[in-house]
């Protein structure tokens, strides 16, 4: 009986290493996407993102990686679709944006990391 339960608890604390698929964007690419995000983090009190990832998909995403495998620090990735991008105006983005910034300013992927981890 403890030799699962004991498999699962240190299987919690593996970390995985994260690639991500798609093209890594800065400031000087798009500036006005990164002034944007930085206006909705200070607005919402929410950490920065560490990476923001230009993909295919019409989605919007924010992945959180633990930097070990104990608590402590998170790095958050934002992924963003272009065909998204392309098909939304400015207001409704801006929405996505803050709808994904809340993820990690309410600490929601915390628990989901936690429990991915586990299968």
């Amino acid at each position: 009986m403890t030799l699962p339960l004991s498999y699962f608890l240190l299987r919690v604390h593996k970390v995985k290493k994260y690639q991500p698929k798609g093209i890594v964007l800065s400031p000087k690419d798009v500036p006005q996407l990164f002034r944007t995000l930085d206006e909705l983090t200070t607005k919402m009190k929410a950490p920065r993102f560490d990476t923001v990832i230009l993909d295919d998909k019409w989605n919007a995403s924010v992945v959180s990686i633990s930097k070990s495998m104990l608590l402590g620090s998170r790095r958050h990735v934002l992924h963003i679709g272009l065909p998204m991008l392309i098909g939304l105006d400015d207001q409704q983005v801006k929405a996505v944006l803050a709808h994904e910034i809340s993820h990690i300013s309410g600490k929601d992927t915390t628990l989901g990391a936690w429990v991915y981890r586990l299968f």
